[in-house]
């Protein structure tokens, strides 16, 4: 009797030392990283942002170069004086230099904005994943720093690229 009793005693105690053992498995922290230029450049909505971008400078510069084509066409002229150029000479040349620092200043603008954009729709899609994923932190891989070195095993940088693709794609 008293065998079977302890018997019982040591199987519930195995029992529960089994069930913290299990419970504290799935407590532990899940940590992840990603290669976040990497993140970046596959993310659909920075490829679209660029591509928007891309077209909108080629279109300036097709209007700076149309200036600068006048420009060299008028000092091209058989009947242009470079000592006086003359007023039409000096205006086209002054649009161009304002046009010119203006697109610059626009593009550089423009690009600031849509990074500002894709960076925080990427950190709310990564915060969904990381939720989703019930991941304790997710850590920002660059290069630079911010993490030297981590097993590849935990690298979760494809599999976020596909998911933030697909949730971007959704929308």
């Amino acid at each position: 009797m008293k065998t079977k009793h302890w018997l019982i005693v040591n199987s519930i105690f195995l029992l529960v030392i089994l069930a913290i053992g299990v419970y504290s498995l799935n407590q532990k922290e899940k940590n992840v990283y990603l290669n976040t230029a990497e993140v970046f450049e596959a993310f659909s909505l920075q490829k679209e942002l660029r591509t928007k971008l891309e077209n909108v400078q080629s279109t300036r510069q097709a209007i700076l170069d149309s200036m600068q084509l006048r420009l060299t066409a008028m000092t091209s002229s058989s009947d242009f004086d470079r000592q006086n150029p003359g007023e039409d000479f000096f205006s086209l040349r002054e649009v161009y230099r304002i046009k010119q620092k203006q697109f610059e200043e626009d593009n550089l603008r423009q690009s600031r904005e849509y990074d500002r954009q894709i960076w925080n729709q990427l950190n709310q899609y990564i915060k969904d994943y990381g939720k989703e994923h019930n991941y304790t932190m997710i850590f920002g891989a660059n290069g630079q720093g911010n993490l030297m070195y981590a097993s590849e095993a935990r690298d979760v940088t494809n599999d976020l690229i596909s998911y933030i693709n697909k949730k971007y794609e959704r929308i």
